[in-house]
């Protein structure tokens, strides 16, 4: 995974993280995002959509995992209690 991660931002001339919403839910801040990346090479722009679910305990995040999208996350919320 390191080495996945350490690849992608040699190929990137800029990557970052744009969040479009923040909904708390039974405990969790679900968080749609876009990451967009500019390739160093070629100067193309990229975006992928996901959304972030974190779990909050006493205002600190504890857990993170990601879905392809929000309906996703929320069911999952749902089936974790």
């Amino acid at each position: 995974m390191r080495r996945w991660f350490d690849e992608f931002y040699e190929a990137m001339d800029e990557v970052r993280l744009e969040p479009h919403e923040f909904h708390e839910v039974r405990g969790w801040l679900v968080v749609p995002f876009s990451i967009v990346a500019r390739g160093r090479a070629t100067g193309l722009e990229v975006e992928q959509r996901a959304d972030q679910a974190w779990r909050l305990r006493d205002g600190r995040a504890i857990h993170l995992e990601l879905f392809a999208d929000l309906e996703e996350a929320l069911a999952a919320i749902e089936e974790a209690g």
